[in-house]
């Protein structure tokens, strides 16, 4: 019986001291994953989590990845590990026996840093008026290196060094990947293939890709136009755009106000384009788009059938009017003033030149691509070697 109730007076006291919060648990003891010799504790990961998902603007509580958070942390566990596999297996290949190089390579890497943060701050604290430009953007600097837990360039350089081991590691462990003719080659035309199956389907993600970066096949039904733009006022412009979020009538109303000011000079100005006068001049006489004033844009902007989110509606729908090269459309009248279209080049259709531009574009992206690969390849090697376990059900 004593034995019971000295039972139940232990289990009575823990439970009062864990709920008056004496008893914590201590991340810093629990083991999420061991690497070799080393171990990864919660407290380490849980750094690691809030700083990853802070740089997005998000916590690890956040409701925004209630769905995605345990994935996310699965992902995170395996990149820590990694770079631990990493880190032990360049210390037994002898890398992390830095010399002088070393250190003055990663000394001259912060000095450069440096030199291009403080002559672009130093610019921008003129441009905001501060007395003492340079002191500013200095005291700038400093306060971005003590957000990443640094006190200044020497905690840099040390830094920087300290992942030169690993740099060390992939730079041997892929130095012999290589990549051939055929394989450029390949590598285009799987690209063309799958371009040409999409974007002959759907021309509208050809504008889309286009935009982004580099396509390998031009769908049918890809051209350009170009406006002479007779804008309002920004005054007129902000005014518009302030009322079509809440009431379109009233919206409406104040553009057609805006649109009877300059009425007179848009119908003199379509007149001049309907009477054969050369469409380059009279944009860069009246037109105020910058976006095609001084050279930009010299092909005018890419669209096609269905391109209806590209541009303002009446844009749009003006431009997908423009049957062939050289049709002109009436005044089309839209939140920005009044526009004159002009179709003025057909994009032909087919698969992307494979140039010798090309080439060295693939190129470089098919050697990192399969450097990757490989460099991959050997982490999951050396993990075996080194031997890792997990332990997820704690993160």
């Amino acid at each position: 019986m004593k034995t019971l109730c000295k039972a139940l007076s232990l289990l009575l006291c823990l439970t009062l001291l864990a709920g008056c919060g004496v008893i914590e648990v201590d991340d810093s003891k629990i083991i999420v994953a061991k690497v070799g010799s080393e171990n990864i504790t919660k407290a380490e990961f849980t750094q690691a989590l809030t700083s990853w998902l802070g740089g997005y603007g998000y916590a690890p509580d956040s409701e925004a990845l209630k769905d995605q958070i345990a994935e996310l942390k699965t992902q995170l566990l395996d990149s820590m590990i990694q770079e631990l596999v990493a880190k032990q297996k360049a210390k037994a290949m002898g890398y992390d026996q830095l010399g002088d190089e070393d250190r003055a390579a990663a000394q001259k890497e912060v000095d450069d840093w440096y030199a291009t943060q403080l002559a672009a701050a130093t610019e921008q604290a003129k441009a905001n008026g501060n007395t003492d430009p340079e002191a500013a953007a200095k005291d700038q600097i400093q306060q971005y290196i003590e957000s990443l837990g640094m006190k200044g360039l020497d905690d840099l350089v040390a830094d920087v060094l300290s992942s030169r081991p690993v740099e060390k590691l992939r730079e041997e462990s892929v130095k012999d990947v290589a990549v051939t003719e055929e394989d450029i080659k390949a590598n285009f035309d799987n690209y063309v293939a799958e371009d040409t199956a999409e974007f002959s389907a759907d021309p509208v993600a050809f504008l889309n890709a286009a935009r982004q970066g580099t396509t390998y096949y031009t769908p049918e039904g890809i051209y350009y136009v170009k406006h002479i733009l007779l804008g309002f006022t920004e005054e007129e412009q902000s005014a518009v755009a302030a009322a079509r979020k809440a009431d379109n009538d009233e919206a409406n109303t104040l553009r057609d106000e805006a649109a009877l000011k300059i009425k007179a000079k848009a119908d003199e100005v379509l007149a001049k384009v309907n009477a054969g006068e050369d469409f380059e001049a009279l944009i860069e006489t009246y037109g105020e788009d910058p976006g095609l004033q001084g050279g930009n844009n010299p092909s005018g902007y890419m669209t096609t059938i269905g391109d209806n989110d590209s541009y303002v509606a009446e844009f749009a729908e003006a431009a997908q009017k423009l049957g062939q090269v050289g049709m002109v459309s009436d005044l089309v009248l839209t939140d920005f003033g009044y526009h004159i279209l002009k179709r003025t080049s057909d994009l032909p259709a087919g698969p992307a030149e494979y140039s010798e531009d090309l080439k060295t574009y693939l190129s470089g992206s098919l050697l990192q691509s399969k450097q990757e690969d490989q460099y991959n390849a050997l982490l999951i090697r050396w993990e075996e070697e080194i031997g890792v376990t997990r332990y997820e059900d704690r993160l």
